[in-house]
C-alpha cells in the first residue's frame, strides 16, 4: 500500500456486505484520523487482529505435500497445505 499511488478500499463488509466504495485516494489520507474506515483503522493500529485461543489438530489425511518443486522460478521448495 505505501508503493501504491491509489488506494481503493472496499466495503464496509465481505462478500454481499461490501462492494461500496468506502475510501479512495492517497495513503495519507487513509491514514488520517478522520477516516473511519475499517482498514484504515488497523493500519493506525487502533484494532488488530488476534491469534485464535486453540488451534484445531491437523488431520494428515487432509494434508498435501509438495517435496523438491523445480519447476519455473521454484527452487526446491517443500509446501503442506493442509484443509480444514
Amino acid at each position: 500500500m505505501r508503493a501504491a499511488d491509489h488506494i481503493v478500499d472496499l466495503g464496509p463488509g465481505a462478500g454481499e456486505h461490501g462492494g461500496e466504495i468506502v475510501f479512495e485516494g492517497a495513503l495519507p489520507a487513509l491514514m488520517a484520523d478522520g477516516n473511519h474506515s475499517l482498514t484504515s483503522r488497523y493500519l493506525r493500529h487502533e484494532l488488530k487482529v488476534s491469534a485464535p485461543r486453540n488451534r484445531r489438530e491437523i488431520d494428515p489425511r487432509k494434508m498435501m505435500r509438495f517435496t523438491g518443486a523445480r519447476v519455473h522460478n521454484l527452487k526446491n521448495i517443500e509446501v503442506e497445505v493442509r484443509s480444514a
